[in-house]
């Protein structure tokens, strides 16, 4: 009874589920009618959002990156073009809560992640406009009752977690800025390529290999086949191997480049992308750099991984995407979702393809 009172506090403190988000947002905004009725409202900041990343709610992963995209879009909505983050390190929370993610990263991974992943994703979001840490919420300086905060109603009692389908809904209807190399990013990957003399087309391979939700891992056979294959043809393929794995000897990619650095400097990883004439990836946190950034050119396979935790039919119905959508509602005609598994056969038909979408001439020949 201990553990199912616990659970329940914490859900409504921190939703998981959509109704009882609607409903304690419903809650909320009443409450703050109601306070607001007739009351003269302090002075507040309207030139800019805050935007309240709860490391106790919310995982240590690329998921930032769309939090900070819907960030921008809620600013958006509110005649915002700009907002700051306010991190919040994470607290101990109740033994009710499962939290499978935290038995594949340990605290020292999860700090490393805040560090390499969570603070550069900032630095690459040209609409943040700056940061804190903090490591509590009592350390929250802004006045949360007068500023313009996401997530909405977010205050000591209420704290909800990020929403993928709070940043669909808010996609549908504004425009996104999104991610974006630095200039300087951009010099050492073109100084990389000079001094390889990489002088044909690079299409990068992002591969997964991760300890966490495995049944999305990459097919790494079939990609090597897929690399060799287009290799012969005349074009760069690059594998990224995946961070967690980075130094293993895998010799299967023997012969091919692999490009270790981004694997440790985000600013190099989307520098890269942006560079390279094509981007592959599996369903993948690594991905949100390519979706989140206009320029650059990808095919994100394997959408849908059946047993995922977090990539299945289901989940992505839920967050209101169509089973077998080609690019996503704030996407370019460039920038492609495939539903099909990472086999070479699917992966050559998103190839030629795209080619032939690029270029108008059907290269599937040039293959045989």
């Amino acid at each position: 009874m201990l553990w199912a009172l616990s659970r329940v506090i914490h859900e409504f403190k921190s939703p998981s589920f959509n109704f009882v988000k609607s409903f304690m947002t419903l809650i909320a905004r009443f409450k703050k009618t109601i306070l607001l009725c007739g009351v003269r409202q302090a002075s507040r900041n309207d030139n800019y959002l805050i935007a309240i990343y709860d490391l106790t709610f919310n995982p240590i992963t690329f998921d930032f990156a769309y939090f900070m995209a819907s960030a921008e879009l809620f600013a958006k909505k509110h005649c915002m073009t700009q907002f700051e983050v306010i991190i919040v390190r994470k607290q101990q929370v109740s033994a009710a809560v499962d939290n499978i993610y935290e038995v594949a990263v340990d605290s020292d991974s999860s700090e490393w992640r805040l560090n390499n992943i969570v603070l550069p994703l900032i630095s690459l979001y040209p609409s943040c406009i700056g940061h804190a840490v903090v490591t509590t919420f009592s350390d929250i300086k802004v006045d949360l009752k007068n500023n313009t905060i996401y997530p909405e109603f977010y205050s000591k009692n209420y704290r909800p977690c990020f929403s993928y389908n709070d940043f669909y809904s808010l996609a549908s209807t504004y425009s996104l800025s999104g991610l974006r190399a630095s200039a300087q990013g951009l010099k050492y990957v073109r100084s990389w390529r000079k001094e390889n003399n990489l002088t044909g087309n690079i299409v990068t391979i992002t591969i997964r290999n991760y300890k966490y939700d495995t049944t999305r891992n990459s097919n790494i056979d079939e990609w090597v086949k897929f690399a060799h294959l287009i290799k012969s043809a005349g074009y760069v393929p690059v594998f990224v191997p995946d961070t967690d794995s980075c130094f293993e000897n895998d010799k299967r990619v023997d012969g091919l480049i692999v490009f270790r650095e981004p694997c440790w400097n985000l600013g190099l990883r989307i520098a890269l992308y942006e560079e390279s004439y094509l981007n592959f990836f599996k369903s993948s946190g690594t991905a949100s750099l390519a979706q989140l950034n206009m320029k650059v050119r990808y095919i994100c396979m394997s959408m849908a991984v059946a047993g995922s935790l977090q990539a299945t039919e289901d989940i992505w119905k839920i967050r209101g995407i169509e089973v077998g959508q080609r690019k996503f509602s704030f996407s370019k005609d460039y920038q492609i979702c495939s539903w099909s598994e990472d086999q070479l056969n699917n992966i050559c038909a998103e190839f030629y393809a795209f080619i032939e979408n690029d270029t108008g001439i059907s290269p599937s020949s040039a293959f045989l």
